[in-house]
């Protein structure tokens, strides 16, 4: 209980009565969070698990963090680097992970063949070799495999090598162009933007009021290019982890004041998800919460957690801090999180990986980014009753999925998570195998998140398994 209560005394500095409301709602939240937390030893989830949530990992690629860990050499030594994402990739799934944030844009470096900028060396250990296949195109296809979204993560303004100017007139069209590429060239779900920002510790160059700019009319460019070519790519960003400085928040290191006025890209509509970094404790964590949420506009708002944390060498944090920020994320009425970064997560720092797959026992649906339009109902859909499994089957229609749900109950709930069997199934049909008697329903997911009503089962009990993982997720790799 000593971290709410020196947690009550930072908040207890929040004089002004516009903030007195999210100042007793934070320390409700954290009081309800601590029981949770103290009542369980495991870190078991008492705060249900919901169908609507991101539940996002940062899979890095720069200098092979997490992937790759092999050079291509040959022939075995591609399959061996593919074999090694593939394994992350079935982890990921395992915790239902639902979107991997994968880097595509290093510094100045890619991992695919653009006619901007050369290949990592990562892949081959030379700087503009092909590796003999497309990283970035395998990472898209074994994550809708797996039932995962794969937003191709780009680092924008990059801190170092690669270094574009945000004060020259030709910043905005380069990284918008190589965001146009992504999108055009490749099926991803989003396009993630990193280090959208002024570098640190150097000086703007210009007013606060320019910086802003500046940065705005690069995420307008981007905007404007990638909608165009697919409107259903998610745009997202991550700005640093604390917003903007007022009477009651203070940080010399903020995203506003290194340009990101992220308020503005929420209400113009040029952000469809904001992953802010907020990758810090206690005070540096759970007073900005509140602000980033207060500056969502209806966009979808999932904090960053840093996860890498976890690690000793990099902060030794303990789980039970990790999942209290887990807990006070989904229970202050969060559209869900990312996690820094993949490794971490599937090397079971601290038990961080069981942590999370109690926490999220059931998929999850990523929200919608336009609600404006519903899909029609699953079209041409048959059930084939099989000795050791049943299959589905429906008309594949464009630019759609299906979810598949199972209740023991007739009619089936799909509003319920834990109906929810498989998500975001691509292809025409599905087999499940036997083992419990459940009815089911199917529904139409469009690219933007839209579900459709249900088409269900007759009222007539057949066989499924409630822990489905679809066939072609597996690999013998």
């Amino acid at each position: 209980m000593c971290f709410l209560l020196g947690f009550c005394e930072i908040v207890a500095n929040f004089a002004t009565p516009m903030d007195k409301f999210l100042r007793i709602f934070t320390i409700i939240t954290l009081l309800a969070i601590s029981s949770v937390v103290k009542a369980s030893d495991t870190f078991t989830d008492a705060v249900a698990s919901p169908k609507w949530e991101v539940r996002a990992v940062w899979l890095t690629t720069f200098r092979g963090l997490d992937w790759p860990k092999t050079k291509v050499k040959d022939d075995w030594s591609r399959e061996l680097q593919k074999r090694e994402l593939v394994r992350m990739l079935d982890g990921l799934q395992e915790a239902n992970i639902n979107t991997v944030i994968f880097q595509a844009r290093t510094r100045g470096l890619t991992a695919y063949k653009s006619q901007y900028e050369p290949y990592d060396d990562v892949w081959t250990g030379t700087e503009g070799k092909d590796p003999g296949y497309d990283p970035l195109a395998f990472a898209i296809e074994e994550c809708h495999k797996r039932n995962m979204e794969c937003h191709a993560w780009v680092v924008s303004v990059c801190p170092a090598k690669g270094f574009r100017d945000p004060n020259l007139p030709s910043t905005a069209p380069y990284i918008a162009g190589i965001c146009e590429e992504i999108a055009r060239n490749y099926d991803v779900d989003g396009i993630s933007l990193d280090y959208i920002r002024y570098r640190d510790n150097k000086p703007l160059g210009v007013s606060q009021w320019q910086a802003c700019e500046n940065i705005t009319k690069i995420v307008r460019a981007i905007h404007d290019r990638v909608k165009a070519v697919k409107p259903w790519i998610k745009l997202s960003c991550s700005p640093i982890g604390k917003y903007k400085q007022n009477i009651n928040l203070s940080s010399k290191y903020n995203a506003f004041d290194k340009g990101q006025d992220v308020e503005r890209w929420t209400r113009e509509g040029l952000m469809d998800i904001v992953f802010p970094m907020a990758y810090w404790d206690n005070s540096n964590f759970y007073p900005w919460m509140p602000q980033w949420k207060q500056i969502a506009h209806g966009k979808i708002m999932a904090p960053g957690l840093g996860t890498y944390f976890l690690d000793p060498r990099e902060g030794n944090r303990t789980l039970y801090e990790q999942a209290k920020q887990h807990k006070f994320v989904r229970y202050d009425g969060g559209m869900g999180f990312a996690l820094f970064r993949a490794e971490h997560l599937l090397k079971d720092f601290k038990g961080i990986y069981k942590f999370m797959k109690d926490f999220c026992p059931y998929p999850s649906l990523v929200p919608s980014i336009d609600s404006s339009k519903k899909p029609e109902k699953p079209q041409g859909v048959k059930i084939q009753y099989g000795k050791d499994a049943t299959t589905l089957y429906w008309n594949p229609q464009p630019n759609t999925m299906v979810n598949v749900y199972a209740s023991r109950e007739w009619p089936v709930d799909i509003t319920k998570a834990q109906n929810l069997i498989a998500a975001r199934v691509r292809g025409s049909q599905i087999t499940i195998p036997t083992q419990y008697k459940l009815y089911y329903a199917i529904t139409t997911l469009d690219r933007y998140g839209n579900e459709s009503d249900e088409i269900s089962t007759a009222k007539e009990k057949f066989r499924s398994a409630l822990s489905y993982r679809p066939d072609n997720s597996k690999s013998n790799r």
